[in-house]
């Protein structure tokens, strides 16, 4: 994926074919798992080799027993039900679905970017993807009158840490909070008019 190669749409009620929304659910699903750790139907599916909407179509109940999954479609629940939340997808140049987040307005001077996932391919293209997204948010923010934003990082991804360093981003230590429900890692950057040199 190059520079250019990437489409971006930021909206609050975007819609989303049924396939769209799958593909999204099913990559925030696996957000959610580098977050809190596979559950009962993730350990099941992992060793099967099963897909998660086979196992859907063919046992409706298992819903109740799958907490990733169930965060996931929260997530893009929210989205619709708080006004500070937007939608943000990414597509390729063929405007296929590769991935998505949620645009967080904190406050009138600073924005968030609670998560972004990507659908499955190899971690480099990913983690290319990841950091064009992030740039783009950058400018959405700035260009909105933003002063500062915050990107949250899954404490397992050790890698996109370091990505994000690579971008400007740092943690706080005012920002630290240390408990059992912490899950990520929450880093910032002050923005400026003048856009950064990639």
């Amino acid at each position: 994926m190059g520079n250019g190669s990437l489409k971006f749409v930021i909206s609050h009620d975007a819609k989303l074919s049924e396939k769209e929304e799958a593909l999204l659910v099913e990559a925030y699903r696996k957000l959610f798992i580098k977050m809190y750790n596979y559950d009962i139907v993730d350990s099941f599916l992992k060793i099967t080799k099963m897909d998660f909407k086979e196992l859907l179509t063919r046992k409706r109940f298992i819903l109740k027993l799958a907490d990733n999954y169930l965060r996931a479609s929260k997530a893009l629940d929210e989205v619709k039900n708080r006004d500070e939340l937007d939608l943000f997808l990414i597509y390729d140049s063929q405007d296929n679905l590769l991935g998505g987040g949620r645009l967080f307005k904190i406050s009138d001077n600073e924005a968030s970017i609670p998560d972004i996932e990507i659908i499955d391919m190899p971690v480099s293209t990913m983690r290319e993807i990841w950091m064009e997204s992030v740039n783009f948010a950058e400018d959405y923010f700035v260009s909105s009158g933003f002063e500062k934003m915050y990107i949250e990082i899954p404490l397992a991804d050790g890698p996109l840490l370091v990505r994000a360093d690579d971008m400007g981003f740092y943690e706080d230590p005012n920002d630290i909070v240390i408990s059992e429900t912490t899950r990520t890692y929450l880093l910032n950057k002050p923005l400026e008019r003048i856009r950064h040199v990639k």
